[in-house]
């Protein structure tokens, strides 16, 4: 019982990862289904105020929804010991959107040019944020610690990650006797390659069920983009990009589980897991955003964090 509480409270630790590894020579392969809950730290666009001139009420936040995505991993297990192997995964959210509309006689914009305001308005605003999301990890694996049913890897590698965000903000205006639509666009992009580390590790328990945990840390030097426009009516009142620049952003991707395998005809072992996974990209968005009404140029660089978080399904293969 000590050593079953001592490796649950080890995989709470915040770097764990696990996988259930081939054998010396062996080749695994598996594929999983993701589905995770998205969040950044800015989702709010408009004052629902009910006042009547003040900006008195609550800040309205963009939708919060679940997505889906999928993993693919290929394995390659040495002949060597103690045991270690290469890994590839490639982790891929297709282009997903999230939105929310807002409809009142009194309204006040958060993200447009204060220049012109858009204070006290009657209408709809409606909010869709965008995204496309993808990594690829290339990992060396060196088995560390075995003892009984408990085993610890180290991990080395480096990852790629790619994350764009696009933004809009539409305000109809339909209260207006003659409607002048408010349009913001913004848009962040960020690629980026650099060391990732980790480690993973299973406990076995009974019948074949395993406790697993794997997590890895990566710093990425990312080069990142970031536009923004809005424009009223027919008038564009701000339209402008950021040059280009490289910084360093770290990312973490932190998950654990509950495995079962089987083994068919000494040569195929087929396992089925599934678990709760973290996966985080620090500063990963930038949005640009105006703040005097007096100076038309005064603008700064908002960097928020993006995460995803939720369940996956795994399924895989060693031979």
């Amino acid at each position: 019982m000590r050593r079953l509480l001592a490796a649950f409270f080890t995989f709470l630790i915040p770097t764990l990862s696990a996988y259930t590894a081939p054998c010396p020579g062996e080749i695994g392969v598996s594929a999983e289904w993701l589905y995770m809950l998205s969040f950044y730290d800015q989702p709010f666009f408009v004052i629902d105020s009910n006042s009547m001139g003040d900006p008195i009420g609550p800040r309205v936040s963009n939708n919060q929804e679940w997505h889906s995505g999928y993993r693919l991993e290929g394995v390659y297990a040495f002949c060597c010991r103690p045991s270690n192997d290469v890994r590839l995964r490639w982790t891929h959210f297709p282009s997903f959107s999230e939105s929310k509309s807002v409809s009142g006689e009194d309204l006040f914009g958060i993200l447009n040019v204060p220049v012109v305001p858009l204070n006290s308005e009657t209408g709809t605003m409606e909010l869709r944020d965008e995204f496309d999301f993808h990594f690829l990890d290339a990992l060396f694996s060196q088995q560390v610690f075995a003892c009984g049913p408990f085993q610890m890897s180290l991990l080395g590698g480096v990852q790629y990650g790619y994350l764009d965000w696009y933004e809009r903000c539409l305000f109809d205006d339909s209260g207006a006797s003659v409607p002048v639509p408010r349009l913001v666009e913004i848009e962040s992009e960020l690629w980026g390659i650099g060391p990732e580390i980790g480690y993973d590790f299973s406990y076995c328990l009974w019948g074949g069920l395993t406790l697993t945990g794997r997590g890895n840390v990566t710093l990425l030097v990312s080069e990142r983009k970031a536009s923004y426009f809005d424009q009223d009516g027919v008038m564009i009142e701000a339209s402008t990009s950021n040059d280009s620049y490289w910084s360093m952003i770290p990312t973490t991707d932190l998950r654990f589980g509950l495995s079962y395998a089987r083994c068919f005809c000494d040569c195929l072992t087929v396992d089925l897991e599934v678990g709760y996974e973290i996966i985080s990209y620090f500063n990963g968005l930038d949005r640009i955003y105006y703040v005097d009404n007096l100076n038309d140029g005064s603008s700064l660089d908002e960097l928020m964090n993006f995460t995803l978080q939720g369940f996956y399904l795994h399924l895989g293969a060693k031979f």
